[in-house]
């Protein structure tokens, strides 16, 4: 006798099988056609309880009340030669525990609504706080700019004057202007090493790390113990899932800065992607070290002055 407390939903599913399956994958394709017509039988009943929700209420309602029998398999030999895979679903809702459910219904829509309005007062500070961001970095950095747009136009051959106002585009995140503006510098002179530097950082920003990499292997080729260019090369390398080139370059890193604690903890997060767990505890314990006695240093300098001032 079937429980008045329970809805039961009984689903089938078939596959008709070809010579080359195998039963497990005719009880795959068999399974996901019985759990679609599950889903859509639950969901019309649902609909029926609960009017005008959307799917991914009906889903969520679905998720927390349904519950499975495990599938049943059958593979049946048809008198024409066919072979046939079934699968059957059982699967059920306790409507007690439906009704209760649908009683606090308002509870349940009210934080939905809730939800959702958070969300958009979310958004509008994210987009409230990006304007205010830009707007003080506009405020900040408007008189540099100012000077160097003249400063450009009085010296229209003068590599500095592009490359302050380049540093300014930088700062206010005008990426393509900058970029612009180091690439003149480059083509007034080609031997400016923090041209090519800041235009790989410019293009970093951007997240085209091709084209950073080949600025940092510019600023390499003109100066080799330049170790931001090697660390900045190797960040770019690990963006692109290049672990070992990336660890190459953070090695090279380290022997021109063997202080360099970011250098240590980026090569130990690459040597885990590859599964070389040892290296990068020990890089990850160097790192450690480092940030802890720059912090010891900066306590102690805070320390000392405090104290020149008393």
């Amino acid at each position: 006798m079937a429980d008045k407390n329970l809805k039961i939903f009984n689903s089938r599913g078939e596959y008709k099988m070809s010579e080359d399956d195998t039963f497990k994958f005719a009880k795959s394709v068999a399974l996901e056609s019985a759990e679609k017509i599950l889903d859509a039988d639950v969901k019309n009943f649902l609909l029926d309880k609960f009017k005008n929700l959307d799917d991914d209420d009906i889903d969520k309602i679905s998720e927390k009340f349904l519950t499975k029998n495990e599938p049943h398999f059958i593979r049946e030999n048809l008198s024409n030669g066919d072979m046939i895979c079934y699968a059957k679903i059982q699967a059920e809702i306790s409507l007690t525990d439906l009704d209760n459910f649908m009683k606090n219904f308002d509870v349940f829509k009210l934080e939905k609504k809730v939800d959702e309005q958070k969300k958009i007062i979310d958004e509008q500070k994210k987009i409230i706080d990006e304007l205010q961001n830009k707007l003080e970095l506009f405020q900040k950095f408007f008189p540099d700019l100012i000077k160097a747009e003249i400063d450009v136009k009085n010296n229209p051959n003068d590599v500095w004057e592009y490359y302050s106002r380049g540093n300014t585009y930088l700062h206010l995140k005008n990426y393509s202007q900058a970029i612009e503006d180091y690439t003149k510098i480059i083509k007034l002179n080609p031997n400016y090493v923090w041209a090519y530097n800041n235009r790989g950082d410019t293009y970093y920003n951007l997240k085209n790390y091709s084209q950073a990499i080949e600025d940092d292997t510019q600023v390499i080729k003109l100066d080799p113990n330049f170790a931001g260019a090697y660390y900045n090369r190797g960040v770019a390398y690990y963006n692109l899932k290049n672990y070992s080139q990336a660890i190459e370059d953070y090695t090279q890193s380290i022997k021109l800065n063997p202080k360099d604690a970011a250098a240590y903890y980026n090569r130990g997060i690459a040597y885990k992607e590859i599964g070389e767990n040892e290296k990068a505890e020990k890089d990850f314990a160097k790192a450690c070290e480092l940030y802890q006695k720059k912090i010891l240093q900066k306590l102690v300098k805070f320390m000392e002055d405090k104290n020149k001032k008393n």
